[in-house]
């Protein structure tokens, strides 16, 4: 599927793959008498509009096309001039959509027990972090995240500047390979069973990690900003020096607390725990 992707990409922005129309067919048997019977094919369905008339094509790709011009997989391709001037036509039109980075400090590795069971009033040492605490706030570097992450990744280093706190870029890199989403398990339950066995699995939600990003705040921007975004700029972190974290599970809030110092370590001491759906 990724390299029929491939191919129908290509064929859209004709810089890799033309193709001609050397005859017009209409029936199966005319379609069948043109192929070779030991050859692979690959099919790739099209919808037609001519003159308000739709229709449905076909087009098919022999093995040796897929083999010999389109080994290699989509995402291994790097980006063209070509395709960073359609994007910049694009941004014309979407520069105005505004879109959110997340401040992340840090990751805890906490089980659903744990989750289900702090309170106000617990501290988490952080371990996998890049701050410090300091006279005037904290200090270091954190990392940028937008939407999924996955494509691009954006770090960054804290400042304390006359009681407001900046971040500088420090580094812009992009993924060259893309991580695959789990996919979905099709079996269905049915309708005569329980939805769950808590009674049996119970023990097992217990061994469960969730990842918990530690957030120290949000940055808003237009898309027309995030194109322009350099090494080395500063931003405005809409947060004080000494304002509280978020601990957020999948996107959902579940804690917030104050950093604080623990026998020389950073950790957080939660002072609100969010009710859970």
């Amino acid at each position: 599927l990724k390299v029929l992707a491939h191919v129908q990409g290509q064929m859209q922005t004709g810089r890799e793959l033309a193709l001609v129309l050397d005859r017009v067919v209409s029936s199966l048997s005319e379609i069948v008498e043109t192929l070779d019977a030991n050859t692979g094919y690959h099919q790739l369905g099209y919808r037609l509009e001519l003159g308000g008339r739709v229709g449905y094509g076909r087009i098919l790709l022999p093995d040796s096309l897929i083999t010999e011009h389109f080994t290699a997989a989509p995402s291994e391709h790097a980006t063209t001039p070509q395709d960073f001037a359609a994007m910049r036509q694009h941004l014309s039109a979407m520069g105005t959509v505004r879109t959110t980075f997340r401040v992340i400090a840090a990751h805890l590795d906490l089980s659903l027990d744990d989750i289900a069971n702090v309170e106000a009033g617990d501290i988490i040492v952080l371990e996998d972090h890049k701050l410090q605490k300091t006279a005037e706030g904290i200090e270091g570097d954190v990392a940028l995240r937008l939407g999924t992450g996955r494509h691009a990744r954006l770090t960054g280093r804290l400042h304390n500047e006359a009681g407001e706190m900046r971040l500088e870029i420090t580094d812009i890199t992009s993924q060259a390979q893309f991580q695959e989403e789990p996919m979905a398990d099709d079996d269905e339950t049915s309708e005569t069973q329980p939805d769950d066995n808590l009674a049996e699995t119970e023990g097992l939600l217990r061994d469960i990690d969730a990842a918990v990003a530690v957030e120290l705040g949000r940055i808003r921007m237009t898309t027309a900003q995030v194109v322009r975004l350099r090494r080395g700029q500063m931003l405005r972190l809409p947060r004080g020096p000494n304002d509280p974290v978020d601990l957020v599970v999948n996107g959902k809030l579940f804690a917030k607390g104050e950093l604080i110092e623990v026998d020389g370590e950073l950790g957080i001491r939660l002072t609100q725990i969010s009710a859970t759906d």
